[in-house]
């Protein structure tokens, strides 16, 4: 009979550990895992028995008889098979081949394996009825090889306690549980000793060959069983920070319920630091007079009441983990129990941020300020194509109801759409509209009437995948337009051409799209400015190449609606 785990473990960025338990048939191997001994004997030769029993001891360090669960798996068939450990004995049929064996607390009334104990899986070849002795052991084994360069370090000083997370004292002081230490030899190996059921929160090395406060850190370390590993020095990280943790931020506060006797409704955002440990409650406060109230963790909104009509109150709020309370709060501004707010929050656009837009999706941004906080926002557009008319507002009941303060909205090719948002406060006040604003997809190149003088052709990095080049007097046109604004979408280069803008045949302007160095330049934005003075056209745009000898490589127009 033989076992065999290779055991890899975690120690932080660019540490590994690993350990083989190895044990030969026909003899008892001794090893630790999961800070327990086994110890493994084959009894008699294999068989052709489909089946075999194992059976065994569990007892704790002194002697007294554990109990607990032995689960034997088949990973080839996912299937298991369990036994109770009773009085420290077990005894469990199982079939014959490569199995994995798992012990665990039962949690029974007789001596017990320690709290959350278990022993990892370890795999097993069943070839005989077999018996298999367990101990848990009041030390384990941690060999280190300390290196610098490749090179076993002389002297280097290995310390680290035993607590992955740190145990609070009644003062609410982190206390460590025990501190192991060890020197390397000559060839840079060191064994700690430290006892079972031991966390390693860090191990630290310093001293390297002399030189001062070089370290290496490995962090969270369990130790399951000996191990033997490389710990190359380096820079030391950072050890873990427990404390309490950071104060709430953005304390509102607002009267709400009836006039003659309101409650303060109180909100605030929880702390960007929990300290290390979960926030278990706030603590919400009235300055002057100190009224507070209780919230859960779950919970940043709580209601105040019974403070005094005509007072100007402000307020903050504490929060809490294991350790302690936060420092408060930056107070909220000045609020009065006695007047409601009724004044509507200030919204404003501040995106789509340009003009034009190649995406799929228009991304309109949008910001509010309020005393009482913001409740919600309703967002609403309205979607114009290449004759500038525009269909009707969106009703209501196809805006966001939202307290985001952006949006993807799928916008169609050639279309202009232009985007309004409204704010309610959290005292129930509703702002008006927003100005607009507005963003235009271009039409595709391909969709435009060409002239002879034009060729159209798929090209994979275009808008659209398609670009039409023209030569001289080529033209491209489109009816029944209307607009404001005319970006050309088009690729520039030092022997790219001028073209010319015509509506109804007037011209009302040029683009140029050269320009300098030898390498073309795909997708520029070229905006029309127009000489005729006149805020909106409308009619048939016709696009000319004017300039003799120069192409012009034309990717798309948007006609940005009136």
């Amino acid at each position: 009979m033989g076992i065999s785990r290779p055991l890899s473990v975690a120690l932080g960025p660019g540490y590994s550990a690993e350990v083989a338990l190895v044990g030969l048939r026909g003899r008892t191997a001794c090893f630790f895992a999961g800070s327990a001994v086994l110890a493994l004997a084959a009894i008699g030769p294999a068989r052709a028995d489909p089946t075999f029993v194992l059976s065994g001891t569990l007892t704790t360090a002194s002697g007294d008889p554990a109990c607990g669960q032995l689960d034997v798996a088949d990973p080839a068939t996912d299937t298991s098979v369990s036994a109770p450990i009773v009085a420290g004995v077990f005894t469990i049929t199982v079939p014959a081949g490569d199995e994995l064996v798992h012990v665990s607390d039962g949690g029974c009334a007789l001596a017990g394996l320690p709290a959350a104990w278990s022993l990892q899986p370890f795999p097993l070849t069943v070839a005989a009825d077999s018996t298999i002795d367990l101990a848990l052991p009041p030390t384990v084994t941690l060999s280190l090889h300390v290196t610098h360069s490749g090179a076993g370090v002389d002297g280097a000083t290995v310390t680290g306690t035993d607590s992955a997370q740190p145990y609070v004292s009644g003062g609410l002081t982190l206390t460590p549980v025990q501190t192991i230490a060890g020197t390397a030899d000559a060839a840079g190996a060191v064994d700690l000793i430290a006892f079972r059921d031991t966390d390693v929160a860090a191990l630290d090395v310093t001293g390297v060959d002399g030189a001062a406060a070089v370290a290496a850190q490995v962090a969270h370390l369990q130790l399951l069983a000996n191990k033997t590993f490389a710990l190359a020095t380096g820079p030391a990280a950072a050890p873990p920070v427990y404390q309490p943790p950071g104060a709430p931020t953005t304390v509102l506060a607002f009267p709400t319920g009836a006039p003659t006797a309101p409650s303060i409704r109180i909100s605030w955002l929880a702390p960007s630091s929990t300290g290390g440990f979960p926030i278990t409650g706030y603590v919400a406060s009235a300055s002057p007079g100190g009224a507070s109230v209780l919230s859960s963790p779950s919970l940043t909104s709580v209601l105040l009441p019974g403070l005094d009509l005509t007072t100007e109150y402000t307020f903050t709020v504490v929060a809490s983990n294991a350790i302690g309370p936060s420092v408060p709060s930056d107070p909220s501004a000045v609020v009065i129990p006695g007047v409601f707010d009724t004044t509507p929050p200030v919204p404003s656009m501040t995106g789509p941020a340009a003009a034009v837009t190649l995406a799929s999706a228009a991304v309109p941004t949008w910001t509010a300020t309020d005393l009482s906080g913001i409740g919600s926002y309703d967002l609403r557009w309205r979607v114009a194509h290449e004759d500038g008319v525009f269909g009707p507002i969106l009703t209501k009941s196809k805006t966001t109801a939202t307290t985001a303060t952006s949006a993807n909205v799928p916008i169609a090719i050639g279309t202009t759409m232009c985007f309004s948002i409204r704010a309610k406060d959290r005292a129930g006040n509703v702002s008006g509209w927003t100005d607009e604003r507005c963003v235009t997809r271009p039409t595709d190149d391909a969709t435009l009437t060409a002239s002879a003088g034009w060729s159209t052709a798929p090209q994979s990095n275009a808008y659209n995948r398609t670009l039409s080049i023209g030569g001289a007097e080529a033209t491209l046109s489109r009816d029944g337009t209307a607009f404001r604004q005319l970006t050309l979408l088009a690729n520039t280069c030092r022997t790219c051409g001028v073209v010319e803008v015509s509506v109804d045949g007037t011209v009302i302007g040029t683009i140029d799209t050269y320009s300098p160095g030898k390498k073309l330049v795909r997708k520029v934005f070229l905006t029309l400015a127009v000489t005729d003075g006149l805020a909106v056209h409308s009619g048939s745009v016709t696009l000319r190449v004017v300039a003799s000898g120069r192409t012009v490589q034309v990717d798309g127009v948007a006609f940005v609606a009136p």
